[in-house]
């Protein structure tokens, strides 16, 4: 599984699911993720060799994201994304569960789903997609002129 996270609203923006760990499987999730939402200005990759993949990095590069990449076995460095996969594979349960690959990629869907519009994130006290719209709406309030004060 490979995961967008913007963490700004610390929304799941995009994902993929794939038996295999590929450049492909990274390519979909950020694939769907600019579909629906603005090319990041930053990107916040793993050690993993996908992420490393001299095509994947250069074709972000080229769409002038600036990449950063924890150093190899400090995943502090990319806290946010660790917490959430420990979230995520808590609330998701054994995958051995699951009886077919659609069953589980469903399960995924789901619990992506519930994170997003109904998972209560500690910092902002409401679900990311709430805090993205709530954002969103923000952005296109008109800027008023301050109204002078009468002297008396």
């Amino acid at each position: 599984m490979a995961t967008l996270k913007d963490n700004y609203t610390k929304e799941i923006v995009g994902w993929s699911f794939s038996k295999y760990h590929s450049v492909n499987l990274i390519t979909e999730a950020f694939n769907k993720a600019v579909k629906v939402f603005e090319y990041p200005t930053y990107l916040q990759l793993d050690q993993g060799s996908e992420y490393r993949a001299t095509t994947y990095l250069n074709i972000r590069r080229n769409l002038g994201i600036q990449l950063s990449m924890s150093a190899k076995g400090s995943p502090w460095e990319n806290g946010y994304q660790e917490s959430y996969y420990n979230y995520f594979k808590l609330e998701l349960g054994n995958v051995n569960a699951y009886n077919t690959i659609d069953e589980l990629e469903f399960a995924i869907g789901r619990q992506i789903w519930y994170y997003n519009n109904y998972w209560i994130h500690s910092v902002f006290r409401t679900t990311p997609t709430l805090f993205r719209n709530q954002f969103e709406r923000l952005k296109h309030l008109p800027i008023s002129t301050p109204v002078p004060i009468k002297q008396v």
